[in-house]
């Protein structure tokens, strides 16, 4: 028997099987019934519990406001289903250069009655639809006012485009168990399946036949798991976040089928789920990340200076962007997030370690791991090292909000958001925190 292949589940374990509300698509070209694809509500989560000004900010402090008018929304229709819309306020590389190519070679109008699945597009007060033939057709525009486009070599990029963004528009799923054994057995046969099971058919994350093999605690604590587990299933050439490069297929009962081994580990929060976070993050805990002595940092350097500065603005920000997320929440929390990374990143540069990242975040947060991780990376060393990065752009990204609760991401740190009862949002979890400059 061939050996089975192992390999790292990595960010699609971080993921749930909740997603956002998806509503009917109105241009359905070719004619086609389309119709809304399913949606769930969210497992219940922890709520969030309540807990010098500068006289002139640096001008190096990015605008928020910079690149959220480049706003695009995507979704796919597949088989008369619509899966999404999902919005980037900022395309990353790979959305940019599909936006790039939208308008090619003008072509009259070619037969597309036999294309099964296209994207609809909104993009700069626009709306296009594109088709995944070869090559890539695309249209702007609709009925007699339509032109279209042919543009070469994109089709397998919406689809990687459409697959991640939907991927990471998903809350974490939450397993049940009174023991890491129990929470980690849940996990494996109902939550990641269940993951799978909301994908759209076309996604690269999609697996299809998911059989569990056995499972595994590799190590455990109060509140805390490691562990394995091993399942089977039918995929694509192009599977993510798997490589297929070295994949033996299974025999016996497993004969033609892919195998695969994904670690994880498990955090129990306050509601009683567990939910999956990187394997990473308790390891971070005890790596040494120190650079420089303390005593050696230069307080009146201009870094130093700006960092101060951006501590002491805090409170009015906060308040400014809390009281604007009643109207915008979706810029307010680029701005949160855009705060609470430069706070991360201030505090050392100001000499103020023991910076109190409460403002930020429910009490709980504090004594996750993500957030722990986090500031034992950035926060408790001499960071002279990360200079400049206070200037740069915000590129946070929205990519889900439903009820209480959003996610917010920066390549990929994912920052978990949810708003208390008084209305205020708190950052409930950070994973993937080293990603953070």
């Amino acid at each position: 028997m061939k050996k089975l292949s192992i390999l790292l589940l990595s960010m699609a374990l971080l993921l749930t099987a909740c997603a956002p509300s998806q509503p009917a698509q109105t241009d359905a070209a070719p004619s086609q019934t389309v119709t809304a694809a399913a949606s769930t509500s969210a497992p219940p989560t922890s709520q969030a519990t309540q807990a010098p000004t500068e006289t002139q900010a640096p001008a190096s402090i990015p605008d928020p406001m910079d690149g959220l008018a480049e706003a695009v929304t995507i979704s796919l229709v597949y088989e008369g289903t619509v899966y999404g819309p999902y919005i980037r306020l900022k395309p990353d590389t790979n959305l940019q250069g599909c936006l790039d190519s939208l308008q090619g070679t003008e072509i009259e109008a070619p037969d597309l009655s036999d294309v099964t699945y296209w994207y609809e597009l909104t993009w700069q007060g626009e709306n296009w639809t594109v088709y995944p033939t070869e090559p890539v057709v695309t249209r702007r525009g609709e009925g007699e006012n339509a032109v279209y486009y042919s543009t070469e070599g994109y089709g397998r990029v919406y689809r990687i485009v459409f697959s991640n963004l939907e991927y990471k528009s998903q809350f974490r799923i939450g397993a049940v168990g009174d023991t890491p054994e129990a929470a980690l057995e849940d996990y494996a046969a109902n939550g990641y399946p269940a993951l799978l099971a909301r994908l759209n058919p076309l996604s690269t994350s999609a697996c299809r036949d998911y059989e569990l093999l056995g499972y595994q605690v590799t190590y455990s604590e109060e509140g805390y798991l490691e562990g394995s587990f091993t399942f089977s299933g039918e995929v694509d050439e192009e599977f993510f976040p798997f490589s297929l490069e070295y994949l033996d297929l299974g025999m016996g009962e497993q004969e033609g089928k892919n195998v695969f081994t994904g670690t994880l580990a498990l955090e129990r929060h306050e509601d009683g789920y567990w939910y999956p976070i990187p394997i990473h993050e308790r390891e971070a805990l005890g790596r040494d990340y120190s650079s420089n002595d303390p005593a050696s940092m230069d307080l009146t350097a201009p870094e130093a200076v700006q960092a101060a500065q951006v501590l002491d603005g805090v409170p009015a920000e906060l308040e400014a962007d809390q009281a604007l997320s009643a109207e915008d929440p979706q810029l307010a929390l680029v701005n949160i997030a855009g705060l609470f990374r430069r706070c991360v990143l201030a505090a050392p540069l100001a000499g103020q370690p023991d910076f109190d990242f409460g403002v930020f975040c429910t009490p709980e947060a504090l004594t996750r791991y993500g957030m722990r991780s986090l500031i034992h990376r950035y926060v408790d060393i001499p960071a002279s090292w990360i200079d400049g990065n206070l200037s740069d752009p915000i590129s946070f990204d929205v990519f889900l909000i439903q009820g209480d609760q959003a996610i917010v991401s920066r390549n990929d740190i994912t920052i978990y958001f949810l708003r208390g009862a008084d209305g205020v949002w708190r950052v409930d979890d950070v994973t993937l925190p080293w990603i953070l400059s």
